[in-house]
């Protein structure tokens, strides 16, 4: 599995209550969890101000290659281990703020 290893400048965690899960046909399954010791599903909005090129490149390209319900692993601020995580949206975007240097972000939500 692949490893997002752009490190973001911006991380926001934002927890939800719901499981994901990839099915064996590659479908999603979405369950809602409403008891208290259900662990939380966690997603987080990370943002890149001056990406460079490479960083820009590594990110797109993750992006192609785990789009729809693909999914890819990485280590989120303050942890050691890393987590299987899905892009939450099926486009991406980034803008040229100078040369060789992009605004970026995407939101990944962790899988279980």
């Amino acid at each position: 599995m692949t490893l997002l290893l752009s490190k973001p400048e911006q991380v926001e965690e934002v927890r939800i209550h719901r499981t994901l899960t990839t099915a064996p046909a590659g479908m999603i399954q979405r369950r809602n969890v409403y008891r208290s010791h259900y662990p939380f599903l966690r997603q987080w909005r990370l943002g890149w101000k001056v990406a460079g090129a490479n960083d820009k490149n590594e990110i797109v390209q993750l992006f192609r290659d785990t789009r729809g319900s693909g999914t890819f692993t990485w280590i989120p601020p303050g942890e050691t281990t890393a987590i299987t995580v899905r892009f939450v949206s099926d486009t991406i975007s980034w803008e040229a703020s100078s040369v060789n240097a992009y605004q970026i972000s995407i939101t990944v939500e962790e899988m279980r």
